[in-house]
């Protein structure tokens, strides 16, 4: 699903982006559709529809501490982009996915799993993996969301020691702050090289604010970058849904 082609678009289809978790990941996940879109001119771009929320409530808060959930807020966004004709949806975040099944019967167009997604890329890339990596949030890292779709793999996956997680959340933190320079780059860099001496065969970095820090190439190991995936999926969706 992942592999771009040639295949022009419809011109009458639209992809909506759920978006806002954060501002600065939303905005680069379309800029990496356009980039990866197979484009001569303007008009060969895809059109999409982007609703940008930053004012649900955190979802780590509601899904570690108990706090407000997002899920209304959620799921009105949803409802928003479908009014607006938008024949499929896609979150560029790995924490919402908690709520997943709360929200998805929200509209009746499809809402693209992307943790099926950037498991289902991971394995046919690397089917070998038997110990992976896992960078991201508190949400996404307590709670797991990746186990359910490598457990059938018989994949071990590494969230790492407490510490080496709470460095990872700084960097997140950091990062949606709109810091993601030099600095970052290198404390991301080593953040790696921890989990490859852990005896890892690859890491994802399950959370889009890293996907937007410049990341030094890690020797030998490999690094999966859902963002990256997930923004090559939507072209090869968006393909996929015919021709012009």
């Amino acid at each position: 699903m992942v592999s771009a082609t040639n295949t022009p678009i419809k011109d009458d289809l639209v992809v909506g982006i759920l978006g806002g978790f954060g501002p600065y990941a939303t905005s680069e996940f379309f800029r990496r559709i356009v980039e990866h879109t197979p484009a001569e001119t303007e008009s060969d771009h895809l059109r999409v529809i982007i609703d940008s929320n930053p004012k649900a409530p955190s979802r780590t808060r509601a899904a570690i501490h108990g706090g407000d959930s997002p899920v209304p807020a959620i799921r009105r966004s949803l409802q928003v982009l479908e009014a607006a004709g938008v024949d499929f949806i896609a979150t560029p975040c790995n924490s919402v996915h908690y709520f997943f099944d709360d929200y998805v019967d929200a509209v009746q167009i499809e809402v693209l799993d992307m943790l099926a997604i950037a498991h289902a890329f991971v394995v046919q890339s690397m089917p070998q993996v038997r110990r992976l990596a896992i960078l991201g949030t508190a949400t996404t890292v307590v709670k797991t969301l990746y186990a359910p779709y490598f457990d059938e793999n018989h994949t071990r996956l590494d969230y790492g020691a407490d510490a080496l997680q709470s460095d990872v959340s700084a960097v997140i933190e950091a990062t949606k702050q709109g810091r993601p320079g030099a600095e970052l780059s290198l404390a991301l860099s080593r953040l790696l090289m921890e989990f490859k001496g852990r005896g890892n065969d690859a890491a994802l970095l399950a959370c889009t604010e890293l996907s937007l820090i410049r990341l030094h190439p890690i020797s030998d190991l490999p690094v999966f970058d859902t963002m990256e995936i997930w923004a090559r999926a939507v072209v090869s969706k968006a393909q996929s849904r015919g021709s012009r």
